[in-house]
């Protein structure tokens, strides 16, 4: 009777350890897992980067916030709209532009005259620069006559010009030529100036 509660306590403990120890490796387990899997849904979402607090990324994790400063386009270069520059293909700006336009159509209008063969003009400020090829005039010499239609001509032409200097001396010719060719591929006029004023002195402006 004895030998059997004996073992009966024997018996009853060793359960109670088991048991124990099952309850305390279940509780061990629990806290395992809620180290490595049973997280707060914002913690996961932050280590998947679905959730960042102070960084709006996109797919690829590039900041996407709109800097309101930023004025480029896809490829990084600036769109920012460019002052005008005023100049055509050839680098030439409109005042010159406008010069060669206005002198072109001085030149048509004195070709036209029944004694000139051809025509080159120069415009600075109010003043026409007009060099003409004379039909059958080797000499280049001019009548009186003939200043006085060209100059209609011209200022009937174009209303800005005040002062017309007509040569046809062959030299001073082919240098107006050559200018007014010059100026129309891209050379400025500014770059003559020097030159314009010289050929002025050497004729002598119908007023």
């Amino acid at each position: 009777m004895k030998k059997n509660k004996v073992l009966f306590f024997i018996f009853a403990f060793a359960l109670l350890v088991s048991v124990m120890g099952c309850t305390t490796r279940q509780m061990r387990l629990n806290r395992t897992q809620t180290r490595l899997g049973v997280e707060r849904p914002n913690n996961m979402a932050r280590r998947q980067n679905l959730v960042s607090p102070n960084v709006s990324p996109n797919v690829t994790g590039r900041d996407t916030i709109v800097n309101p400063n930023n004025r480029t386009n896809i490829v990084g270069r600036d769109t920012t709209p460019a002052p005008n520059l005023r100049t055509d293909i050839t680098g030439r700006n409109t005042a010159d532009i406008n010069l060669i336009n206005r002198a072109n159509a001085i030149a048509r209008k004195v070709t036209d005259l029944n004694d000139v063969d051809r025509c080159s003009v120069l415009i600075t400020g109010d003043t026409a620069l007009v060099g003409v090829d004379i039909k059958n005039n080797i000499k280049g010499n001019l009548t009186t006559e003939l200043k006085r239609r060209i100059e209609t001509r011209v200022k009937n032409t174009d209303s800005r010009i005040n002062n017309v200097a007509v040569t046809a001396d062959p030299d001073l010719y082919t240098r107006i030529r050559n200018m007014a060719f010059d100026i129309e591929n891209g050379r400025p006029i500014s770059g003559f100036a020097n030159e314009i004023k010289e050929m002025l002195r050497r004729i002598t402006p119908i007023k």
